[in-house]
């Protein structure tokens, strides 16, 4: 199993539509098949995004300007070039933001590593429990791939006005720009970008200074793309049915 999901990292990013996700669909209905199972697939339409060029240059008042390492906000609207006021989002009053470059602090959500199995899909009488004879998860932290928001935490902010989207991880373990969220498949009306948790910092510093012009630059393509979900029957005994995914 571990030399299997070797072989599927190895083939790359493994989006909608890219090609290592489609490779990696006829891999698994290759094994299940030779593990003798009945498969089959079923068609559902994706949206295949794909970002070519991405830039991020910030420019504070009377200082020369300097560009940042970012990735782009999937699924947002390209632009070829914007160039807005940057404005500190306030989730209390986010049409302050209107018009302009929303800076976006977003944070991780981090659990204590012993309260993660009361989560999620833990029935109610194994919430909370975890066989951990050792401690060895005591006074640990869980940090999830996550913001409170999850999937929708640039919607409020488009939905207030904002012609940008600036996103700052806060509480990354190894302080990345690197995010793919949301992953929801759904156009964004504004183009957008993620910055590390360390740059984000320093534009809150220089927006408590004085004004700061962000331009950004966008470059992607998004069409639909038909993938498949890949499908094993075990025949059994009787007409109950598990059904695991």
């Amino acid at each position: 199993m571990v030399g299997w999901i070797e072989d599927i990292v190895a083939r790359g990013i493994r989006r909608p539509g890219y090609e290592a996700d489609n490779w990696t669909e006829t891999f698994v209905v290759d094994r299940l098949r030779e593990m003798g199972l009945d498969v089959r697939t079923e068609p559902v339409t994706v949206t295949r995004w794909e970002p070519l060029r991405w830039s991020l240059t910030v420019t504070p008042e009377g200082a020369t300007p300097f560009e940042l390492d970012c990735s782009p906000l999937p699924y947002a609207a390209p632009t070829a070039g914007i160039e807005l006021d940057l404005v500190r989002h306030d989730p209390e009053a986010p049409t302050a933001a209107a018009g302009h470059a929303a800076l976006v602090d977003a944070r991780l959500v981090r659990l204590p590593a012993d309260a993660v199995a009361g989560f999620g899909s833990v029935p109610d009488d194994l919430a909370g429990r975890i066989y951990d004879p050792d401690g060895t998860l005591t006074g640990q932290e869980h940090v999830l791939p996550h913001t409170a928001q999850r999937n929708r935490i640039a919607d409020p902010v488009f939905q207030a006005g904002a012609a940008a989207f600036i996103g700052t991880l806060l509480d990354h373990p190894t302080d990345s720009h690197r995010y793919f969220v949301p992953y929801h498949g759904e156009p964004l009306p504004g183009p957008g970008v993620w910055i590390s948790g360390t740059d984000g910092e320093h534009l809150h510093d220089l927006l408590a200074r004085g004004p700061v012009r962000a331009r950004l630059e966008v470059e992607s393509t998004s069409e639909p793309f038909e993938s498949h979900t890949v499908i094993a029957d075990l025949p059994g005994a009787d007409d109950d049915v598990v059904l695991v995914g």
